[in-house]
């Protein structure tokens, strides 16, 4: 990937009048005819080609057969005349996706008989290898996981969810990873999306059924990366996956395919007592705004207000004015607004319900939110007015963790409270 790298940099610079446009044509080019399959570069270097007269249609033709939404391809193949260039055209013609990838599906488990295998009907058949880690179980798990042909290895559980899910990684063997937990169905095909050797990561939506399963949260989250030894999970719980290649957003991908995630329901919650768990391993993490964000998290999701905001608050205050730059920045606000509403700070609450929404406009769940504060404080008017905003956005895109409802029925049914609808 480093080739690469150099190779967008190279071209990049050229086309902002930092570098020798002709040598870094030449650059890419090079790493294009080596690795043909990558849009983003296709894209570029055809519109460096573009300035220098020498061509670059067929290469942007090429990215937009293996991304049509690549942003502004489009527009830049309709400003480019027709011009054959042998080279170009012979690497347009290789830019496809490949033809067959493997795949290992991981998943660490412990005294997971009940959910395994709808988890395992789904995603088993479309992996050609499964690696299951039992972390201590002491019912059939571990003989349910082999019927599906998975290769189970055992390791004491150590208070942290990363070295498990690691043991896993390192035995796979697939080029692509698949990691699910027990309590999550796979809602469709990944295999189509293996092709797409120019992407390092998906992110599959996930929809979380909460309390009796009327409720719902849905968010994006990373289920399916290619296979490489720099990539392996930090932190005991709430663990991320480390050594991304955040500095090329081209690598990652909102798959249409989904998850449906079954733990938060309040009969599994309750039998895992997860809450209890989740916070006696974040006392454990090292201090920081995430880890104050996930304590929060677990307070407010049982329901003590006063503790939730407690930390939520402390996120937000180490994090300063940047939490508007961190992933989970419009989550924290959203989640820190609820909090100080239920323990009665309704214009802190207010307050930063309309800063995050300048950042975040599109987040429905914050107007949402404010919606409920308008009505807490008796202004029916701009409740109202709030809730139709939801409805008009519907809920929140995938890229956020959004409350399913919020731009739809739960919309309708508070404008029906506050005497806003028959």
């Amino acid at each position: 990937m480093e080739s690469y790298r150099e190779a967008r940099t190279l071209v990049l610079d050229a086309l902002a009048g930092q570098a020798d446009g002709s040598a870094a044509a030449e650059r890419a080019l090079a790493q294009l005819e080596r690795q043909p399959a990558e849009p983003f570069l296709l894209n570029a270097t055809g519109v460096l080609l573009h300035g220098l007269r020498r061509g670059g249609r067929a290469l942007v033709e090429a990215a937009l057969r293996l991304d049509p939404a690549l942003p502004g391809a489009a527009a830049n193949l309709a400003a480019m005349p027709e011009r054959f260039d042998a080279r170009q055209e012979e690497i347009a013609a290789r830019a496809v996706p490949a033809g067959s990838s493997t795949l290992t599906l991981c998943l660490i488990v412990r005294d997971e008989a009940e959910l395994l295998p709808a988890c395992l009907d789904a995603a088993a058949p479309q992996a050609d290898e499964l690696v299951v880690v039992d972390t201590g179980s002491t019912d059939e798990t571990s003989a349910i996981a082999r019927s599906y042909g998975a290769r189970v290895l055992e390791v004491p559980w150590e208070g942290s969810f990363s070295p498990p899910r690691n043991v896993a990684l390192a035995a796979a063997h697939g080029e692509w990873i698949l990691f699910l937990d027990a309590d999550e169905q796979l809602q469709g095909d990944v295999r189509p999306l293996l092709g797409r050797t120019w992407r390092e990561l998906f992110l599959l939506p996930t929809t979380n059924l909460t309390g009796d399963g009327s409720g719902a949260s849905v968010h994006p989250s990373l289920r399916l990366w290619r296979n490489r030894r720099e990539y392996r999970f930090e932190g005991r719980v709430h663990e991320r996956l480390g050594g991304l290649p955040f500095d090329l957003p081209e690598r990652f991908e909102l798959a249409g395919t989904g998850i449906l995630h079954l733990g938060y329901l309040d009969r599994h919650v309750a039998r895992r007592a997860k809450t209890e768990r989740n916070l006696a391993l974040l006392a454990a993490e090292a201090p920081g705004p995430y880890t104050a964000f996930n304590r929060g998290s677990e307070h407010a999701r049982a329901g003590d207000w006063a503790q939730a905001a407690a930390w939520l608050d402390e996120a937000l205050a180490e994090l300063g004015p940047g939490w508007r730059q961190v992933g989970y920045g419009p989550l924290l606000a959203a989640r820190a607004a609820r909090a100080r509403r239920e323990t009665g700070r309704l214009g802190e609450a207010r307050a930063l319900l309309e800063e995050a929404l300048r950042e975040a406009p599109e987040y429905t769940d914050l107007a949402f939110e404010l919606a409920c504060c308008a009505v807490e404080a008796g202004e029916r008017a701009e409740a109202a007015a709030l809730l139709r905003r939801c409805l008009a956005q519907g809920d929140a895109p995938e890229r956020y963790l959004g409350v399913s409802g919020t731009g739809s029925d739960l919309a309708l049914d508070l404008l029906h409270q506050i005497g806003e609808l028959p």
